[in-house]
């Protein structure tokens, strides 16, 4: 599947109806309440491409019906979770560890690009202040290129675009990005049970106490847990929580949390703990009430099994890698 979609010409005026029938007022009332930035939704609205997460939480904010409104022919992919449409994307390049992935959506065609390609990429190594950001690929229609880099260098391209300095400092009109970070190294849990958590710690795990300070939380008694604050560059502090206990089969009962760390508790709406397994997403979980404080996903696994986490936010998402 292509990696953007847009709303089709014939359904851009219901689209845009659906704005105040949903209490929006304007495009940066919803953006905000998305974590994205206010160009994408205008693109949105416009019928321009944006990146396929982005176009699938606008469409389910405003009820509409992604078969319906979409120009490309996705039927049979339910608007009620991303879990699908995600797994059916173009798969990103391999992120190296502790790095990042930018996906660029330009209005530009692909001759354009590939005669300034290597002015380009030099261009978003000064704009991002990381000389590893570098194109993987350029892919046709919406010309999208996808770089990776730094993490710092990633998350300062979002700030850019969000701004709306990056269209102007690259003199290229940027329609959408998104980023995608990974972990330095995955965790392996076996070593929590030995009471060893150094290589933890170099990444950035610590006690709940260390992470949360006084405030008081429901964790399961009797377990082993570690928690790790995650900076996606927005202005919601989240962390993840994972805690260990035996099970009576001998698996491994493992509970992952997310909860704010801010000064409100309250979670953002579109915020997203997803489970998967080699890349395939299997649980995908997000806040149900207004009132929710913490996101949770439960599983079981045997010693050696590794899994991941990704938290979404936005259109930022950090994947953490675990072995059992």
């Amino acid at each position: 599947m292509t990696r953007t979609l847009k709303v089709a010409k014939s359904q851009i005026e219901k689209v845009k109806f659906a704005l105040p029938r949903s209490n929006y007022s304007t495009y940066q009332e919803l953006a905000e309440d998305l974590q994205i930035a206010r160009s994408t939704v205008s693109n949105f609205f416009n019928g321009k491409p944006v990146l396929t997460r982005n176009f699938l939480e606008i469409s389910k904010f405003l009820n509409l019906d992604l078969e319906e409104i979409a120009e490309l022919n996705i039927r049979g992919v339910a608007i009620s979770s991303s879990s699908a449409l995600l797994n059916m994307q173009s798969k990103l390049p391999p992120i190296p560890p502790g790095c990042g992935v930018v996906t660029v959506v330009l209005d530009i065609n692909v001759e354009q690009i590939e005669k300034n390609l290597l002015a380009i990429n030099n261009h978003l190594k000064q704009i991002a202040e990381d000389t590893s950001m570098t194109i993987k690929s350029i892919e046709p229609g919406s010309v999208v290129l996808v770089l990776s880099g730094s993490q710092e260098g990633c998350k300062q391209i979002n700030t850019l675009f969000k701004s709306g300095q990056l269209t102007e400092l690259l003199g290229i009109e940027i329609l959408d990005i998104g980023i995608e970070l990974t972990s330095f190294a995955p965790i392996n849990l076996s070593q929590w049970w030995l009471n060893d958590f150094r290589e933890a710690q170099q990444v950035g795990w610590q006690t709940t106490e260390d992470v949360f300070g006084s405030r008081q939380l429901a964790f399961r008694s009797g377990v082993i847990k570690r928690a790790k604050q995650i900076n996606l560059g927005t202005d919601f502090p989240i962390a993840l929580v994972v805690d260990l206990s035996n099970t009576a089969d001998e698996e491994i009962d493992i509970l992952l949390r997310v909860y704010s760390t801010g000064s409100s508790v309250e979670l953002p709406k579109n915020l997203r703990l997803i489970l998967l397994s080699q890349g395939e997403i299997l649980a995908e979980v997000q806040p149900q009430n207004i009132n929710d404080d913490y996101l949770e996903q439960p599983l079981k696994g045997s010693p050696g099994e590794e899994f991941s986490v990704k938290v979404m936010l936005g259109n930022v998402s950090i994947t953490e890698d675990f072995v059992i």
